[in-house]
């Protein structure tokens, strides 16, 4: 004669012990999840941020200078804005500079339509820290004149 019982009470205890190996595993993927999410280093650290030049024609190339540290070997997108009572969106650009601290020098291209006046440059880096976290830094530049 079969003891179903028996049979009842084993399978009870292989679902039992099946629910809380599966409990432990969502809760590990969890820490996992949060901590690629909501937890990261620093990966960049702007010294300085300055345009080299005060005053520059529509059309000229604007110099900058960036004294930074960056602690993550991961390739950055860099958005450049000018600022004024107008939002000028530069070219975004890729970059993938050496880990440590430096100075930078980077050029970029004034519209020929931008308005003559005071501008703030305004450069926002992207670090892509895994599939669900982009870590971004803004940093400002002081006032520079645009002129015709």
């Amino acid at each position: 004669m079969i003891n179903c019982d028996k049979d009842i009470k084993i399978i009870e205890k292989i679902f039992y012990k099946l629910g809380i190996l599966a409990i432990i595993g969502l809760g590990i993927i969890m820490m996992i999840f949060t901590r690629e999410t909501f937890f990261y280093p620093t990966m960049l650290e702007v010294n300085s941020f300055e345009v080299v030049e005060d005053s520059i024609k529509r059309g000229d190339m604007l110099t900058y200078r960036l004294d930074i540290c960056k602690y993550a070997d991961k390739t950055v997108q860099i958005h450049r804005t000018l600022l004024n009572d107008v939002v000028i969106n530069l070219p975004s650009i890729q970059a993938n500079l050496p880990m440590g601290c430096q100075t930078i020098v980077r050029k970029v291209t004034v519209p020929g339509y931008a308005p003559s006046g005071k501008y703030i440059l305004r450069s926002t880096v992207d670090f892509r820290i895994n599939s669900f976290k982009t870590v971004s830094y803004a940093h400002e530049t002081g006032l520079f004149q645009i002129t015709e």
